[in-house]
């Protein structure tokens, strides 16, 4: 049985012009910035890969069998979790997710 590449990872993907994603981008890196470098959700912006073919992250190739053109995904220690709800939802879940690894 193979381990999917996502069990570690902490990354994000989204893209430009959707409502969904900008509500991640709202707090992420707020959240980033109270977490050590080695333990921060790494954002994929993908609007050029889905628009023109372009990939400029390398990340994008390796999920993409994972992300299927659904956006925004988040990747996080087994999680994959697709979509957004509120904002306020999405903070709270995230900030429980990252909270061991607050910088005090």
């Amino acid at each position: 049985m193979k381990i999917p590449d996502y069990l570690n990872a902490r990354i994000l993907f989204v893209i430009d012009r959707c409502n969904h994603c900008r509500l991640y981008k709202e707090f992420i890196e707020r959240i980033n910035l109270k977490l050590p470098f080695d333990k921060r959700i790494i954002i994929v912006d993908c609007t050029r890969y889905y628009d023109f073919g372009i990939i400029d992250h390398p990340l994008i190739l390796k999920y993409n069998k994972y992300v299927k053109g659904q956006f925004p995904v988040l990747f996080f220690g087994g999680f994959k979790l697709s979509g957004a709800d509120s904002r306020e939802t999405l903070e709270a879940f995230v900030k429980t997710l990252v909270y061991p690894d607050f910088k005090q």
